[in-house]
Order: structure tokens, then sequence, then C-alpha cells
């Protein structure tokens, strides 16, 4: 895809946390059909209240993160996965990411 990168969040929202929400189908399916490679991503917060989630607007998150002298935030990316069955793509994905996720929490 012209070398253009593209970073989504499969669960289609973010939260603080343990675990993982269910993947929506989506971007999934195109992955799939282009035969695009999805690179997993596990973002750990060490203060699950400096994660960005449920109404919060960005602009009043972003104003409170941003007087904290510091955020502390693992972030692991697994190996490529490339299938053409989108059911397996979003499994294989989700298993990395929670394997990852394991590890961190």
């Amino acid at each position: 895809m012209n070398g253009i990168s593209v970073m989504i969040f499969p669960e289609g929202t973010t939260s603080k946390g343990p675990g993982i929400l269910s993947f929506k189908k989506g971007t999934f399916n195109v992955a799939a059909e282009l035969n695009i490679p999805i690179i997993p991503c596990a973002i750990c917060y060490e203060d699950v209240d400096h994660a960005w989630v449920g109404d919060d607007s960005f602009v009043s998150h972003f104003f409170r993160q941003m007087w904290k002298p510091f955020s502390r935030v693992e972030v692991r990316f697994g190996d490529p996965i490339c299938n053409n069955n989108f059911n397996v793509l979003k499994e294989e994905t989700k298993l990395s990411i929670k394997s990852m996720l394991d590890k961190m929490e």
C-alpha cells in the first residue's frame, strides 16, 4: 500500500484494562483481502489513570497529562501477522497482544 503505515485500535476504543475488549472485524477484513500484514502492538501504562478512555475529550486528557512530570508507558510490538482469512488474522492478532500484555501486567 505505497509504504504507508496505519495505526488502528482494533477494539474501536481504549480501556484501562486489564484484558482485551472484543475486536471489530472491519480492519482485519480489509487486511485479509489485500494481504496486508498486521503488526500487533500492546500498550501498558504504569498508572492506569494516564490512559485516555471513555467519554473524556482529547483536549481535557491532553491538558491533564501535559502538567504531569512524566508518564511511564510500556509499548511492545509483535511479529507481523498475515492471513487471508480475517477471522484467523483477528484471532492471531488478539492472541499476540494478549501474550504481550500478560508479560507487562
